[in-house]
């Protein structure tokens, strides 16, 4: 019999396992939203879309925290559209507005605002849209992307390239046949209104896929403009960088040149000064050189999709960019390359230098030992002399006064010779006192040798 593979039959055995006492990973829920975050709205021509991306400082860019005011701000809209406010981390949100609708999107640098309208609104749309302006006058944040396109109802034939030229008012124009169902041509400038503009053509798409082309021509433009924030930046990096490898290279040539340890404490100054430069530059561009990479890789992704052929008499868009948006991309990454080169370079010359510091440290301590073991061998036989020494004075003295007593033994009249017994008892008194020195001697070399004191040695004698 086969087995009954409906859903009613399934669920019993689900309930089991969900029933089995398993919890979900903290990060589930945000793991699957995130799939279905930021969806594209349906268009249909004839419409506008009107696209703005604010740039919010990050906390500890400038001590506060812009996102804060930012929500303040969308809380304000959702209210004259009356909609709902907003919820703490909520990251996209869609108002309806009549016929429009209005998109935001809070990204990590920046939030976006989509308004999709038709190009001739009816009164209860315009009136809801123009009481909407106010707040959005007071979403706070820098313009850096203000996007126009113009969608043009369905058509069986593409704009001509004077249609074109009239329009944008330029012959340096990009176009290209998305999807063979759809046109798009732009001059990917800034107009003098501050808005960028790009016509929309739909030749037969279905209003959920001309709104993902819309969706991917807001996304290109803005990662565009985003990723080219880190262009300055990698110029003004560039001639620090090559100030900090002219002074790199004069150090190794010093360090080869200068003899050890004799220029050490210069170079290793230089060389710190470097360091701490290199580092301050990292600081200041390592963030920004980084998310250029992340959100060029968007900005190709995004041409990919888009399935471009080419149209007569126009470049594609991803010939258009690549001619001047990919020198920009390789500019950055070759200055966040070189960056990383100067780090490293940094890293060997200061450890080629901590070595000769320590062979030279060593040849100094071999140095001094060497100079302390010869002081002690000459103190030994400093020593050993005067202990020969010793051995004539104290004997002298000790003969001395054997004499002075011997004097008084010839006075007993028993017919001994003072000097006769006094010089039989030289040798004997010159042995004793070379016995009892080398019996203290051995402990005092010793304490000569390791710095005790006389009164120690003495003591370590006996």
């Amino acid at each position: 019999m086969a087995a009954d593979l409906s859903p009613a039959a399934r669920v019993p055995a689900l309930s089991i396992l969900l029933g089995a006492g398993s919890t979900d990973h903290p990060a589930r829920a945000a793991i699957d939203a995130e799939f279905h975050s930021r969806p594209s709205v349906a268009v249909e021509g004839p419409a506008r879309i009107e696209h703005l991306a604010l740039w919010v400082r990050r906390a500890g860019e400038d001590g506060q925290d812009g996102w804060g005011a930012v929500f303040e701000g969308l809380a304000r809209l959702s209210d004259a559209a009356n909609a709902p406010r907003p919820e703490p981390g909520q990251r996209h949100g869609l108002v309806a507005l009549g016929a429009a609708s209005l998109k935001w999107e809070r990204h990590t640098e920046f939030l976006s605002l989509s308004i999709v309208r038709p190009e001739t609104p009816d009164p209860d749309t315009a009136q809801r849209l123009a009481a909407l302006a106010p707040a959005l006058r007071s979403v706070p944040g820098e313009r850096i992307v203000a996007l126009e396109i113009e969608v043009s109802g369905r058509k069986e034939s593409l704009p001509s390239t004077d249609e074109l030229a009239a329009r944008f008012g330029t012959r340096h124009l990009a176009g290209a046949l998305i999807l063979e169902r759809g046109f798009v041509a732009t001059d990917f400038r800034i107009g003098p209104e501050g808005v960028t503009r790009m016509h929309l053509v739909d030749c037969g798409l279905p209003a959920a896929q001309l709104g993902r082309i819309a969706q991917r021509l807001i996304e290109l433009e803005t990662y565009r403009m985003i990723a080219m924030l880190g262009l300055p930046l990698a110029q003004e990096a560039t001639p620090v960088i090559d100030r900090l490898e002219i002074r790199l290279r004069s150090i190794t040539a010093d360090l080869k040149a200068v003899e050890a340890s004799v220029g050490d404490d210069a170079l290793l100054d230089r060389l710190t000064g470097i360091t701490i430069e290199a580092e301050e530059l990292s600081n200041r561009t390592a963030f920004r050189l980084s998310a250029t990479q992340a959100y060029a890789a968007i900005v190709e992704t995004r041409l990919a999709e888009l399935h471009q052929s080419p149209v007569p008499g126009l470049p594609r868009l991803t010939t258009f960019l690549e001619r001047r948006f990919s020198p920009a991309m390789a500019t950055c990454r070759s200055v966040e390359r070189r960056q990383g080169q100067l780090a490293e370079r940094i890293a060997r010359t200061g450890s080629l230098l901590r070595t000769r510091v320590d062979i030279a440290l060593e040849l100094q301590n071999q140095n001094i030992l060497t100079s302390l073991d010869k002081n002690a061998r000459t103190q030994i036989r400093l020593q050993q002399t005067v202990e020969g020494l010793s051995v004539v004075a104290i004997s002298y003295y000790a003969v001395g006064l054997i004499g002075y007593a011997m004097s008084g033994v010839e006075g007993l009249g028993h017919g001994l010779s003072a000097k006769v017994l006094t010089g039989l008892t030289v040798p004997l008194v010159v042995l004793l006192v070379i016995l009892v020195l080398r019996r203290l001697g051995a402990p005092m070399r010793l304490g000569a040798l390791f710095g005790l004191g006389g009164r120690g040695d003495a003591k370590g004698g006996r």
